[in-house]
């Protein structure tokens, strides 16, 4: 288990007595690893032990400590799975001086787990992984229809933990250097989003149900992403002052942390959400959104919702993307800044660290924009 992002260690206590640098934590899929510190190079570090229990692990230990009092030097095992090797990883990058970030490493072990591991097997042996087998893992993702982006997150993260092996020891060269650039997934979008204008909004929100349309009203009309939505609670809301705040929501960056302020037509959304909401479901630290069950709502029925109401709107037309809930978020960046307001102030509202990025990815133009181009043209080239 982590704290803050970190992962905790705790004395191990066999037969009544604790054991000097003996320690144990937590992995994020339930198991129990051991680790020993030791002196390595004037620096005391831990190392990590091959024990599942107690016992073994003070067994080992002993073992250990000795062969160190023997001089013998300190060696890695030689062959470690995958899933050993990313135990051996994650305490490494949490550390303080890790170039890793705690999110970044929080998504590598997500994508490792859950979809590397998955393809390529968490027991296989590290020294075992070929290109080969890394251009199966992108095909298996690619026909699991992932995006570009996430696939290419996948294969970063295991690159990460295969370059980590390799400065260990334990394999010589790292597999993914040999992909070809065809190979390799496209960080990019495979499809540009939808910029939707107010009217098109509006239609949009007639056609969703009481359930679904504070939650889209709050991804356009407050820019909000569906993760930040999905985390709100009604603490969160302030009406008196007229914002949102997001203390609970698992943000990108510090900046994604300010305050959101809220329109007048946003507010009468969540008013009126609220007013249908029994009252042990007003409570501060109860969530705005949530199933009849009391649960979280998933993110992939709410894509579904929008989608099904974009269709009933007549916003998805044959051979065009489909509204999708990002999509409203885009929306709102890109009518604020064709109604030129200023791209600092739209990316405080957006709660980006850099306009730059503002006008880089939300700088579209709604479909009513574009038939404005011609005439725009016309007047600055008389």
């Amino acid at each position: 288990m982590s704290t803050g992002g970190r992962p905790v260690y705790t004395k191990v206590r066999y037969n009544g007595r604790d054991w000097p640098g003996l320690e144990s934590r937590r992995t994020n899929d339930g198991r129990t690893v051991y680790t020993q510190r030791v002196q390595i190079d004037k620096r005391r570090k831990r190392h990590p032990l091959a024990a599942t229990t107690p016992a073994d692990a003070v067994r080992e230990r002993r073992k250990l400590l000795a062969s160190l009092d023997a001089g013998a030097p300190l060696v890695v095992r030689s062959d470690p799975s995958l899933r050993e090797v990313r135990d051996q990883w994650e305490p490494w990058a949490r550390a303080p001086g890790s170039p890793y970030r705690p999110r970044t490493v929080d998504l590598y072990v997500h994508v490792l787990d859950h979809h590397a591991f998955r393809i390529l097997g968490a027991e296989t042996k590290a020294a075992n992984v070929r290109a080969a087998d890394l251009r199966r893992l992108i095909d298996k993702l690619n026909a699991e229809k992932r995006s570009g982006s996430y696939v290419h997150n996948i294969v970063t993260a295991l690159s990460a933990l295969l370059r980590f092996a390799v400065r260990r020891g334990i394999i010589e060269s790292n597999p993914t250097r040999l992909l070809e650039r065809g190979d390799r997934p496209s960080a990019k979008r495979r499809r540009e989003p939808r910029y939707l204008d107010r009217r098109e909004i509006d239609r949009l929100l007639a056609k969703l149900s009481t359930e679904w349309r504070p939650l889209a009203a709050v991804l356009a009309f407050g820019a909000l992403r569906v993760s930040e939505a999905l985390a709100l609670t009604w603490a969160d809301v302030d009406f008196n002052a007229g914002v949102l705040t997001l203390a609970n929501a698992a943000t990108k960056t510090e900046s994604s942390k300010r305050p959101v302020p809220m329109t007048g037509d946003l507010a009468a959304e969540l008013r009126a959400h609220r007013s249908r909401q029994p009252l042990m479901r007003r409570k501060p630290d109860a969530l705005v959104f949530q199933t009849a069950n009391g649960t979280p709502h998933d993110r992939h029925n709410v894509a579904r919702a929008i989608r099904a109401a974009g269709t009933a709107a007549k916003l998805n037309p044959p051979g065009v993307k489909k509204v999708a809930p990002h999509d409203l978020r885009h929306s709102c960046a890109g009518l604020l800044l064709a109604a030129g307001v200023a791209p600092t102030k739209v990316s405080a509202i957006l709660r980006h660290a850099d306009s730059r990025i503002t006008l880089a990815i939300y700088g579209g133009l709604v479909e009513s924009q574009r038939a404005e181009l011609r005439a725009d043209l016309e007047a600055a080239l008389r």
